[in-house]
């Protein structure tokens, strides 16, 4: 579901060339194709599907969850969150995230 909301969002703001990254493989490979799409999710990947198609150029592609830590940020904390995601009084916040994935560093998880 956060994949579909995600897509939305990209539409209302207009974006036009998108850039997927997804930890979930059996979401990925079933939206590329190689795999079956298992019945339970057939109607959201089907949505999905057709949602991409307003999109000029899109490329989805799967990335382990230690790789990706805004989308490991927000499975872990975005179900508590109801202001905007981007609060500059927390720490970290999801933009200082997104933008150490974009400069490629790495999540390091730390035993409890």
């Amino acid at each position: 579901m956060a994949f579909h909301k995600g897509i939305q969002e990209a539409i209302r703001l207009g974006i036009q060339n998108l850039h997927i990254e997804g930890d979930n493989l059996l979401v990925i490979n079933s939206l590329k194709g190689i795999w079956k799409v298992p019945w339970k999710l057939q109607n959201i990947i089907q949505d999905i599907k057709t949602l991409l198609h307003q999109f000029r150029n899109v490329h989805t592609q799967h990335v382990f969850r230690e790789a990706n830590r805004a989308a490991d940020w927000i499975a872990n904390v975005g179900h508590l969150i109801v202001e905007p995601m981007c609060n500059p009084n927390s720490s970290p916040n999801l933009e200082d995230i997104v933008h150490s994935d974009y400069l490629g560093f790495t999540l390091v998880r730390r035993g409890s």
